[in-house]
């Protein structure tokens, strides 16, 4: 009677590590036109459902980053009608997982 149990745990395991390798198996494509398309991929990648939660880091390196990547500039660098790193990243994420999202809720974390 045990070693039907140790078979069956052993059935439960493989069934684990199968599931575990499977998103890698759906990988998205890199070439992909839309938001649509997106979340296409992501709902076929096996996603289904988020909560997104957003960190901005306010420490003193997002001035020296922004020294060599937007313009010399702080990446939260407010300006009119030109979004900074941060709300395009923003703006891109909560787009493409709005849809996986039923209370549309976002967690803000600052540091």
């Amino acid at each position: 009677m045990g070693q039907k149990h140790a078979h069956h745990d052993e059935g439960k395991h493989d069934k684990a590590a199968a599931k575990a390798q499977a998103p890698h198996q759906n990988l998205i494509p890199d070439q992909i036109h839309s938001y649509e398309e997106l979340q296409k991929a992501l709902r076929a990648s096996g996603l289904e459902s988020s909560q997104l939660v957003i960190g901005i880091d306010y420490t003193v390196s997002n001035g020296w980053q922004g020294k060599k990547t937007f313009g010399g500039k702080s990446l939260h660098t407010i300006e009119f009608g030109k979004n900074n790193p941060y709300q395009q990243v923003i703006d891109i994420m909560g787009r493409t997982l709005e849809v996986f999202d039923d209370d549309h809720l976002v967690l803000i974390l600052a540091h």
